[in-house]
Formats: structure tokens, C-alpha cells, sequence
């Protein structure tokens, strides 16, 4: 129970997956849902990318052992699609997560209104069975449907008065950022979490305010994991850092997740601001073993090791360790592709593995990630390439990206690049993006892409 609202243990299987640090805003969101399911509403958070919404979602659902299925929104979903997911969970009981759904056609959003409106009641009145579409479905009272929204961000919508009645819904702003760099920095091994957290949380905000403001910046939460991540391997699993203090350690996690993405007139900057909360210029630790494997890479495409090019070939290795999603931000869109084939060649030498490259040119939804054909379903060409790949862990393989990247189809990937590393077709049908595959994107600028795509990638910039 929470608050007033009781519900049958659900019995999912949940696994041994990692959990969120709670904070007051974790309460504040479970309790939230936990009225709205009281009064026989949905629930609805609004908020910037990176600030929880989804994740503390289905943080609930495991608390009550509920199936929470994310499905994320695009304006291609059609109304059949929306209604089969709302039959589901309706005679499952399971939990639904529209993420991101003012990005729904807005007619498509005043059919799904009269659905949820008929669902609310039906829970209402306490019935066993809901009807829609003359069609009667078996209705179990501990579904949910939750919806997530990033308003004013591009090819977003604002919802129709007939959802927002049926929604209770909740602003999500600024999360604990303190709080929880501590209990990841704990959770990754390190002992001084509560000294640490303050510096990190700190020095963060000095960036955000001293750096110049440019929009693939991020220092949300996506950040905070991405550095606590490394630094918790570099302590458990690198040998270069065994005799590094912990504050040199994080410096140097700092250093090779956040410095890559930054302009080089930030570089100077940035360095003063870590030296001055850790007391030591942070560096990418690089082991004999990789400086190796790069050296031979180098060599293999006719360049020296001492080449320019090798220290952005050590930033993309490290970010594509950290990261299963790596943008390559290049003007000249040269630089890159050597880079990032330089990158494969060392890896495959590194991992004693075969690597394997696919690049996608069409940068259109439809073509990537299918689409219907009276009533039949079509893979895209990217989600093929992504069943394929689902089947064998073997190899290293690089899913290539080239071209202008825009909101009409990098936000289908959201949830790839993610946590959950699961893509979610309109179909239904979710495929897992497996250890050892990488989601890798060339472009020359991301002028038409939106926070939640930037914040989920590492970012080389050349």
C-alpha cells in the first residue's frame, strides 16, 4: 500500500536489475501515481529530459510487481496500435508508459481520449469487463496507463482537454542531483561518496554557469551516471588506476566522459575546474594494451601513432566503453569516419573479436524502423538489421548512422539508448540491443535534434 491505495502483488518477475536511488521527488512521483490509481485515473509527469519521469514509473511497478511496459511515442502510431496496448493491459494488468506522448498526431490523440475515458470508468465502476469498439475485453482494476511529456520541445503537441481530464498529472523539475551522485558513487565502490557528491555536485553546476551554452551540453542525471559509471570501473576493473586516490579517480572519469563533448574553447575551463575541485588535472588513463591496438590501427590506415587524430580515437574507445550510443559531432564529417574506423580496428584487436559495420544512409522512419502494409508488418531496415543481431552475442557490431539527424526518427530510438536498451516498434514487437553491439551517429550538427536524444549519447566533438 501507499497512502490509501492497495493493490494485489503482481508477482512479476523482476530480476536481478539495478534501482533507483529514492529521494523526495521519488516519493513525491509514487505517491502521485498511487492517488491517480485511487481515483481511477492515469498518471502523468511533465518535465526536461534526464529528470526521471520513466524510471521512477516503473520503479513503482516493480514495487507492486507489475509488468511496466514503456512504449515509446511517435506521430506515426496509428489508433489500432494505442487500443491494443490499452486491451493488454487491461486484461493483464499490467502497467502501459506512453513516454514522450504529446509527440502522438493529435487526431490520433482524440481517439486514444475516448478510450481512456470509457477505461477510467469502467475501473470506476468497479466492472470486470470493458467495452470499446463494441468489443468486450476482461478488465483487471490493477492496470495502469501512465503517460510521460517534454513540452516545448520540437515536435511536440499540446494534448487534447479530453486526455487531460483523465489524467492526473504532475511537474517533474529539478531531481536531488547530490543525493543521488552520492549513492551512485557508493554504489560503484567508491568509500568517500558523501565527500565526493559534494564536489561533483558542484562542479557540475560550475559548468552549466561558466561553459559556454551549447545545446548537446548535458549535466542532468544521464551525466552523473555516465561518470560514477566509469569511475566504479576504474577502480574494480582498470589496472591503470589501482594506486589513483579516489578524487584522481573521478577526476579522471570527469575528464573521459564530459571533456569529449566539449568545444575546444571550453577545454581550458573545464581543466581549472577540476583541478580546483580535485586537486589534479583530470586524463583519459590509457593501458599499454590499447595504446598498442591503436598503434597498430594507426598503422594499418597509413598513419603515425603519434598522429592528431589518436587522441580522439582514445575519447570515442572510452566513450563507446561507457556508452552502447556514441555521437560523432564533425563539421567536415572526415575526421570522424577515419576516427571511428581506427576505433573498430583497435577494438578488434583489444577484444580478440570480429567487428562487423553497418551503415544507414535513408534517414527516414518509416525505412528504419517499418511500418504496416494493409494490415501486414514490415521490418525497416534498421530494425532487421537489429533481429538479426539480437541472436548472437557474438563479434562487436556497429550500427552506423550517417547523415542529418532530426527528431522525426531519433526519437524512436530513445529507449535504445537508454537503460533499456529495447527498441519498441509500433507492432508491438520490442528487440533487445544486446552487450555487444553499438549505436554509433555521424553529423555535421544537431540543430534539429531534441535533449532527450542528446542526453542519452556520448559525444566526440572533432
Amino acid at each position: 500500500c501507499i497512502s490509501k491505495t492497495c493493490s494485489d502483488y503482481g508477482f512479476e518477475y523482476i530480476g536481478f536489475s539495478d534501482r533507483l536511488v529514492v529521494t523526495n521527488l521519488t516519493n513525491e512521483i509514487y505517491l502521485h501515481h498511487a492517488i491517480a490509481l485511487e481515483s481511477s485515473k492515469g498518471g502523468a509527469l511533465m518535465g526536461p529530459a534526464g529528470t526521471g519521469k520513466t524510471e521512477s514509473t516503473k520503479e513503482l511497478g516493480k514495487l507492486f510487481g507489475k509488468s511496466a511496459i514503456v512504449i515509446n511515442c511517435s506521430d506515426t502510431m496509428e489508433d489500432k496500435h494505442i487500443y491494443a496496448f490499452l486491451r493488454g493491459a487491461s486484461a493483464t494488468g499490467s502497467w502501459i508508459i506512453f513516454d514522450e506522448f504529446n509527440r502522438v498526431a493529435i487526431g490520433i490523440l482524440e481517439s486514444f481520449g475516448k478510450h481512456i475515458s470509457q477505461y477510467n470508468k469502467s475501473k470506476k465502476e468497479q466492472k470486470s469487463e470493458l467495452k470499446i469498439e463494441n468489443e468486450l475485453i476482461p478488465l483487471n482494476r490493477d492496470s495502469g496507463i501512465f503517460i510521460t511529456l517534454n513540452p516545448g520541445y520540437s515536435g511536440r503537441i499540446d494534448l487534447p482537454k479530453e486526455i487531460i481530464e483523465e489524467f492526473s498529472g504532475k511537474k517533474v523539475t529539478i531531481p536531488e542531483y547530490q543525493v543521488i551522485a552520492e549513492m551512485l558513487l557508493y554504489s560503484e565502490g567508491l568509500t568517500e561518496g558523501e565527500e565526493l557528491s559534494r564536489s561533483f555536485f558542484s562542479l557540475m553546476e560550475c559548468f552549466k554557469e561558466s561553459l559556454s551554452q551549447q545545446n548537446y551540453y548535458d549535466w542532468g542525471l544521464r551525466s552523473y551516471k555516465a561518470v560514477t559509471r566509469l569511475a566504479g570501473n576504474l577502480i574494480q576493473c582498470d589496472s591503470t588506476s589501482s594506486n589513483d586516490d579516489e578524487k584522481t579517480i573521478l577526476a579522471n572519469a570527469f575528464s573521459t566522459v564530459v571533456a569529449p563533448r566539449l568545444i575546444s574553447e571550453d577545454l581550458p575551463k573545464f581543466n581549472e575546474h577540476i583541478k580546483k575541485a580535485f586537486g589534479v588535472k583530470g586524463e583519459i588513463k590509457t593501458s599499454e594494451k590499447v595504446k598498442e591496438a591503436v598503434a597498430q590501427a594507426l598503422k594499418k590506415n597509413n598513419l603515425s601513432p603519434d598522429s592528431p587524430i589518436a587522441e580522439k580515437v582514445y575519447q570515442l574507445i572510452w566513450s563507446i566503453k561507457v556508452r552502447h550510443g556514441v555521437l560523432l559531432l564533425d563539421e567536415q564529417n572526415k575526421a570522424s569516419k577515419l576516427a571511428l574506423q581506427i576505433a573498430v580496428d583497435a577494438l578488434s584487436i583489444i577484444e580478440s573479436v570480429k567487428t562487423y559495420t553497418k551503415v544507414f544512409t535513408e534517414l527516414e522512419e518509416k525505412k528504419l524502423f517499418g511500418s504496416s502494409d494493409n494490415g501486414s508488418w514490415k521490418d525497416g531496415e534498421f530494425s532487421a538489421e537489429m533481429r538479426r543481431l539480437s541472436q548472437s552475442s557474438e563479434g562487436l557490431n556497429f550500427l552506423v548512422f550517417e547523415g542529418k539527424i532530426t527528431c522525426s526518427w531519433t526519437e524512436s530510438l530513445n529507449p535504445v539508448l537508454d537503460d533499456n536498451r529495447m527498441l519498441a516498434l509500433e507492432n508491438g514487437d520490442k528487440i533487445k540491443l544486446l552487450p555487444n553491439s553499438r549505436i554509433v551517429f555521424l553529423s555535421t550538427n544537431v540543430d534539429e535534434t531534441s535533449p532527450a536524444f542528446l542526453s542519452r549519447v556520448g559525444i566526440v566533438n572533432f
